[in-house]
């Protein structure tokens, strides 16, 4: 079976990324996997108060994942089969090595994403994964033609 693999992160392009993997999983019968990757221990959901490294890095396992939660949800209002997965590591590194893993024929991911701080990539993430994956790779801009409903 064909397997589209998305990466989600909360932003605008990750959003579009999701909306547009859906649609090609959709169409071609493919099974659609949704991952997210944690960086390690920093401030999640803008924290202002101190927070242990291993709080800090529960936090933001549980948030990672309720945004796969949402996703898997939307996906499987498409009547697709859907398996999520949080990884754990450095972004372009985890989502190769994933795709790789799981024989995905496709991973596609946002032209941005959010950084540590919540402020935006520069493709940084993008251009990673364009360069090292042996599977296909879609960027999606964030004005992209993905459909929204």
């Amino acid at each position: 079976m064909k397997k589209v693999l998305v990466a989600v992160d909360g932003s605008k392009p990750g959003e579009m990324a999701f909306q547009t993997a859906v649609q090609i999983a959709d169409a071609m019968g493919a099974t659609l996997e949704v991952v997210t990757v944690i960086t390690g221990p920093e401030n999640p959901r803008g924290r202002k108060e101190m927070m242990s490294l291993k709080e800090a890095l529960e936090a933001q396992k549980r948030d990672a994942g309720e945004l796969l939660q949402k996703h898997a949800a939307k996906a499987r209002d498409w009547k697709l089969e859907v398996r999520s997965q949080v990884l754990e590591g450095e972004v372009p590194t985890e989502l190769v090595n994933y795709a790789r893993r799981t024989k995905a024929d496709l991973l596609v991911v946002g032209n941005r994403g959010l950084s540590g701080v919540r402020r935006l990539l520069l493709g940084s993430v993008s251009r990673g994964v364009a360069d090292r994956a042996k599977c296909n790779v879609l960027i999606v801009k964030e004005n992209g033609w993905a459909h929204s409903d």
